[in-house]
């Protein structure tokens, strides 16, 4: 409690009104059109008062209001004023014979005075301020600053629909095969390509790898430098534009192996993991990382599992669906380049920049097979073969190797060379029915091996500087697309 004198300081100021009422100046048939500014300056200026059209919305008649004051030092305080007609606006202070901080202290200290009355005194309950209204308008303030953040990553990360429809005329989406469409006969033959038929001017910077869309191939899916990625349909034209990226694109994997295949993931330079909505161009599921992830691979069986290989030597598995990690498999000395699933997804092996490839069980970070050797170089990029039982390996030595996991992951007499990789984490791939071995190269060649012979039968130039992925077509029999870091993407048959 304050001290006698104190109160009745407040109680002798509180018997002033800073200003007449709105309903005084209705009662007393106050002319308000007539009052001018000038007339409002100087009674300001006089009197320090003024006609204020919001005091109605102040209680006049406060009776035993229980205030609640916090002390300098912490503690609370109850105050009780009674018969309160008056508000408290008035700004100068009657002198006392004691002394106390409310007490007159001079003109130049009015301000002053009034801050420490204004913060130190409540005078009315919530109800009577309107408490609740004004924490509703907060919190909807605060709501609206919470979507508008979330309104600009949205903008940042909105993607561009560039197509003429997003349904036809049976109300099927644009991402469904057409059903003239067919799926790749199991027993049909694959043939090397001989002519380019189509040009793409894919990426205002490079393109850094390029993924047809599973079972049917009617969609190319395309990872530029530019930060962008995009999807183009069977007549070359650019369907969507997705952003959500900020630097350079590194890798890009759709979810499954299904032939109507919606979604995808993606990694990028500017430490994101995305898995996208490709039919809407959305982001179902995001994550940032400290470090940069190198590589995305999706459990074959489990679009929701995905393994990322980053640049702190670690591969880190994620559960889109509970947004939590999974599993940390941190045994290699180096960045982890590739993440591959074999076995049906009952194992993955890795590779790093360490030359050392591991082979581990799905869920236990326990290494199963190390394999090392004093000549093995380092592996950027490894392919799964057609027949699900060998790995191929893009060696940094000009070669591409050959694992075989039913062999104990025995690295074989298989040698692909006539190629030109180093320094660059070339793509390789294998035709559909695993009769030959397509690769890049750093002089913008593209290279052709025949499986069982190891022959390279057949190579052209393919693109202006790096040539770093190429894709076979999985249904068209002698169909491959390959892009580059000049921007383009070719399409070969």
């Amino acid at each position: 409690m304050f001290e006698k004198d104190d109160s009745a300081n407040i109680n002798q100021l509180l018997q002033k009104s800073s200003a007449p009422d709105v309903d005084d100046a209705i009662f007393n048939h106050y002319d308000l059109n007539k009052v001018t500014l000038n007339e409002q300056i100087n009674s300001f200026s006089c009197s320090s008062t003024a006609f204020d059209l919001n005091f109605n919305f102040q209680n006049k008649n406060i009776s035993s209001k229980k205030v609640d004051k916090r002390t300098k030092f912490g503690q609370k305080q109850e105050i009780y004023f009674e018969n309160l007609s008056q508000h408290i606006g008035e700004k100068k202070l009657k002198p006392s014979s004691k002394k106390s901080k409310y007490n007159y202290i001079g003109p130049w200290r009015k301000d002053q005075k009034e801050k420490v009355i204004t913060e130190n005194i409540i005078f009315r309950t919530e109800e009577d301020f309107g408490v609740n209204n004004l924490e509703s308008e907060f919190n909807d303030e605060t709501q609206e600053s919470d979507t508008d953040d979330s309104l600009t990553d949205e903008k940042y990360a909105e993607s561009t629909f560039l197509g003429k429809e997003r349904t036809d005329y049976q109300n099927r989406s644009w991402i469904i095969s057409p059903n003239e469409t067919k799926e790749r006969l199991p027993n049909e033959q694959c043939y090397a390509p001989k002519k380019l038929i189509k040009v793409i001017r894919a990426h205002s910077l490079g393109v850094q790898a390029i993924r047809f869309i599973p079972k049917t191939g009617h969609l190319l899916l395309s990872a530029g430098l530019d930060s962008q990625i995009k999807i183009w349909s069977s007549d070359s034209k650019c369907i969507y534009i997705y952003h959500g990226h900020k630097n350079a694109v590194r890798d890009i994997q759709f979810s499954n192996k299904q032939r109507d295949c919606k979604s995808f993931y993606s990694c990028g330079y500017d430490k994101q993991i995305l898995f996208w909505d490709a039919e809407y161009g959305k982001t179902k599921w995001k994550i940032l990382n400290d470090k940069t992830p190198y590589c995305v691979s999706v459990h074959p069986k489990n679009e929701q599992s995905i393994i990322v290989g980053f640049s702190n030597k670690k591969a880190i598995q994620y559960d889109t669906r509970s947004n939590e990690v999974v599993q940390v498999y941190n045994e290699h000395q180096g960045a982890v380049n590739t993440v591959t699933f074999c076995e049906d997804g009952k194992k993955f092996v890795t590779t790093s920049d360490d030359k050392k490839m591991f082979v581990w069980d799905v869920g236990i970070p326990i290494v199963v097979k190390h394999i090392a050797d004093p000549l093995m170089q380092s592996m950027p990029y490894v392919a799964l073969h057609s027949d699900g039982q060998h790995l191929v390996c893009q060696s940094m030595d000009n070669k591409i190797l050959v694992y075989d996991t039913h062999a104990n992951y025995r690295c074989i007499k298989k040698r692909f060379t006539g190629l030109k990789n180093s320094g660059y984490a070339i793509q390789c791939d294998v035709s559909p029915d695993g009769q030959y071995i397509i690769s890049g190269d750093i002089n913008g060649k593209v290279h052709f091996w025949d499986w069982k012979t190891t022959k390279n039968f057949r190579s052209f130039n393919a693109h202006e500087g790096v040539s770093i992925g190429c894709q076979w077509h999985p249904v068209f029999p002698s169909r491959i697309a390959s892009c580059g870091w000049d921007g383009t993407i070719k399409i070969w048959e």
